[in-house]
């Protein structure tokens, strides 16, 4: 008998600590797209910051740019294939948009049909540094996340 995959992935979840690369379709987002993030596991929580990785550069410098937020800008952490073997194009990192989730909450969100990876590399230590540096830069990130993000990752 097959375990749901909900239950294996709360179990998957339960296990993973650090940052890590993960792959799945949100339902919360209109877009029907699978998408990467960053999930970065909040010691001693069964929490986690979720960071989504997009491509759309061009689309999110103009949005800050036009909601007069351009320090924002300076929160979208470039990364391309050099860093990470999967990307297809140059893309950012979104810390301006990071999410606190628990694990029940990432669950529910998966699409079940489009399943959920965790990629094996490592989010290199440097890389670590300068997402926590950007969350906590963000003027649209709470001091909260900020803080979640440094004990993750102290600086």
């Amino acid at each position: 008998m097959d375990i749901p995959l909900k239950i294996r992935l709360s179990q998957q979840l339960h296990a993973l600590h650090g940052f890590r690369i993960v792959r799945f379709q949100d339902n919360y987002l209109t877009d029907p797209d699978l998408h990467w993030y960053v999930l970065i596991r909040v010691p001693q929580e069964a929490h986690f910051l979720v960071i989504i990785i997009t491509s759309e550069i061009n689309k999110r410098i103009s949005f800050y740019r036009n909601t007069r937020k351009p320090r924002a800008t300076e929160c979208l952490v470039k990364i391309d294939n050099d860093v990470f073997s999967f990307l297809t194009k140059p893309s950012i990192i979104e810390c301006n948009q990071t999410k606190y989730l628990n694990i029940e909450e990432i669950v529910h969100r998966v699409d079940e049909a489009k399943g959920f990876t965790i990629r094996k590399e490592q989010v290199p230590d440097y890389l670590r540094k300068v997402i926590v540096s950007a969350i906590l830069r963000s003027p649209l990130m709470s001091r909260f996340k900020g803080d979640k993000a440094k004990a993750a990752n102290p600086l």
